[in-house]
């Protein structure tokens, strides 16, 4: 036969309410044991179904003075369904705590077992949590009248059920009454967002048993989340977070999805990361509906984080893809990260594995030009080597060395490298800067190629070698020079004053012998028909020294030769004027000298006497030519007569006696003598 006390608890159970007030009030069960785990069988046996009409605001309220006051109030919620989900929820937020990595597990199987969803959103508890909350304060301040709020309750409760059933026997009414239901249901399912799920806040913890038995339940790797909710309730520091992440910005300023796995991974849990993995969690750990170029994949965080071993696995054993992009853009591979970082073997690794060498990232620049700038930027000699390790992976995977590393300045690795070398003469290593370029160069670099400011690395090369460095730099510089000659790369024709060798003989007055005689034995002289005498024009005794091979001039045009004797006249250089006779001579038979007949006479030329010139038999003078003043090539040498001490009576008679033996009218010279 039953006690009264059987029978007391027996009622207290039937109530359920009454029941959890006496397990509150028990000093007999321990502080440190989950107070679900006392529940008689009978009570579990029966909870899906009399926890459907619990008086949730009057149970939190005998809930208070328990130990797991905060558990219970999150706990139980407005069915059995959403009650033992939000105990998954208490488990997953307690499962670190000391004391409690076993019964949050035993929490979970109970929950679990008596229908709670692993995969529900916290935000379908969060409101209505809110709403007893405000329920239990306003009962908290009217204790007298808890008793008649209660009966209230249940009187609203029991005739919205007769309004209901009312309206199911009045068949047209019921039909009518049908779309705002619907419509009702369509807002609640708008209030429900993806904010999170237990596996997002078990992700930030290193109980991996508690984990792995989420996982055995049924939690899904791939359900999005609240990236601001998530950090918000597991207090991560996004600042330091985006500090310690090298290399990527993850954009904090605003919200988006993300994967469990992202959380695992930012707080460097391995252990939960290794179980995510294996159980089939994506690649990509964020979502952004409105922009779908946003994503983040997990190789990107493992290589921002240094972290070999989740690099090598991810690539190794997982198949991630090594071209996975990041940022808004899309414009940023892991490649570039570790590049960014510095990471040498990170990005040895995942070279390894094939990836697109050509991605160009977010500030338009490839990896070889990434690694172009960390090479110049390096000054110990084990650096440069691995970055020319790296350099050279790049370059057998077919990464392309003519790549525009920068929209604004056009720039390839070839003219960063060589700018790059203008301004740091000290600690260069010389021996690795001709190796990586005779290597770019060997994979098809273009030294021709122009820049923003129609500099070519060439051109820019060429300026360092006519400054005032000392000799030993233009002997380092040379070697660099020669290899960037022997390109096969073909040829442009340039404008006249943007050719290397105008460059060379005019605006360094060819300072650098050595540099100026390779370009003509190079043939840039006579590439262009316009080049060759416009640059002798200018080169005055510099040129002597440096004369090129005979092969190279004899394929000039006329006019060139022309004005290549016109500047040995000008340069008062009789040698190379000479020379040039003994090259040309036969091709300038006929070919008009008077304006180079009147420069020997009015330059006062004292190695190439006037009459000199005028018994050569090399060109054709017109003596009617009347120059300033009306003078002839006679006046001019009658002028020179009175105005130049230095030049004799004789050397005049001699010059004029050679322009009437080459056919000057005297008769004309006397008429003019007379009227002037």
């Amino acid at each position: 036969m039953a006690t009264q006390s059987d029978q007391d608890l027996d009622a207290m159970r039937i109530d359920g309410v009454s029941y959890y007030a006496h397990l509150g009030q028990d000093p007999s069960i321990p502080s440190s044991v989950n107070w679900l785990g006392s529940m008689p069988k009978l009570v579990l046996d029966n909870v899906s179904e009399w926890l459907k009409n619990v008086d949730l605001t009057r149970l939190a309220r005998c809930a208070k003075g328990n130990t797991h006051e905060s558990a219970i109030r999150t706990l139980y919620l407005r069915n059995a369904k959403k009650q033992h989900s939000s105990a998954i929820f208490w488990a997953a937020e307690v499962c670190d705590y000391p004391g409690y990595r076993q019964d949050c597990i035993a929490t979970l199987d109970l929950a679990v077992e008596y229908l709670g969803d692993v995969n529900a959103f916290y935000q379908e508890y969060e409101e209505e949590e809110s709403v007893h909350g405000e329920e239990a304060q306003a009962a908290q301040a009217e204790p007298d009248n808890q008793e008649n709020q209660v009966d209230q309750d249940n009187q609203n409760n029991q005739d919205n059920q007769e309004d209901e059933q009312r309206n199911d026997n009045e068949g047209g009414h019921g039909e009518e009454e049908e779309e705002p239901e619907t419509e009702g249901e369509k807002e609640k399912e708008k209030e429900i967002v993806p904010n999170f799920t237990p596996l997002h806040i078990a992700a930030g913890s290193q109980n991996a048993a508690f984990i792995r038995r989420l996982l055995e339940h049924g939690a899904r790797t791939n359900i999005i989340g609240s990236r601001t909710l998530v950090f918000k309730k597991l207090e991560i520091n996004e600042q330091s977070i985006n500090n310690r992440l090298k290399g990527i910005d993850l954009h904090f300023y605003q919200d988006y999805f993300i994967l469990p796995l992202f959380v695992s991974m930012v707080l460097r849990r391995l252990i939960a990361t290794e179980l995510l993995v294996a159980s089939d969690a994506d690649q990509n750990l964020v979502s952004l509906p409105e922009d779908a170029s946003f994503s983040l994949t997990r190789l990107h965080i493992a290589v921002a984080q240094d972290d070999q071993h989740l690099v090598k696995g991810f690539l190794e054993h997982c198949r991630d893809d090594p071209n996975g992009l990041v940022t808004r853009h899309g414009m940023r591979t892991p490649l570039h990260t570790a590049i960014t970082n510095k990471n040498v073997q990170l990005a040895i690794d995942i070279l390894s594995f094939n990836p697109n060498p050509n991605f160009a990232s977010d500030d338009f620049q490839t990896a070889l030009m990434q690694v172009t700038h960390q090479f110049l930027a390096s000054t110990h000699t084990d650096k440069i080597r691995e970055w020319m390790k790296v350099a050279f992976a790049l370059l057998d995977i077919n990464a392309d060395a003519n790549a525009i590393g920068n929209s604004f300045a056009n720039d390839t690795p070839l003219m960063t490298l060589i700018q790059g070398i203008g301004g740091q003469w000290t600690g260069i290593s010389w021996t690795r800067l001709h190796e990586f370029v005779e290597k770019i160069i060997s994979h098809g670099a273009d030294p021709w190629q122009q820049g923003h400011a129609g500099q070519s690395p060439l051109y820019v090369l060429n300026s360092y070698l006519h400054k005032p460095w000392d000799k030993h730099i233009i002997h380092k510089l040379m070697p660099i020079f020669n290899i960037m000659r022997s390109s096969s790369r073909t040829r442009p024709q340039p404008p006249l004053e943007d050719s290397l060798a105008y460059q060379s003989m005019v605006t360094y007055q060819g300072k650098e012998l050595r540099v100026l005689k390779a370009l003509i034995e190079d043939g840039d002289l006579v590439r262009n028909e316009e080049l060759p005498g416009a640059m002798v024009a200018f080169l005055n005794n510099k040129f002597v020294h440096c004369y090129p091979l005979k092969l190279h001039w004899r394929d000039m045009p006329l006019d060139s030769i022309t004005a290549a004797f016109e500047a040995a006249v000008t340069a008062r250089d009789k040698k190379l004027f000479l020379r040039l006779k003994g090259d040309f001579q036969r091709r300038l038979l006929g070919v008009d000298g008077t304006t180079m007949a009147r420069d020997v006479i009015v330059t006062r030329h004292q190695k190439i006497k006037p009459a000199d010139f005028f018994s050569e038999p090399t060109f054709n003078f017109r003596f009617d030519e009347r120059f300033a003043g009306r003078k002839t090539l006679l006046h001019l040498v009658v002028q020179r007569l009175l105005d130049d001490k230095q030049f004799s009576e004789k050397m005049a008679v001699t010059a004029v006696n050679c322009l009437v033996g080459r056919g000057a009218d005297v008769i004309v010279f006397k008429v003019l003598i007379y009227f002037d």
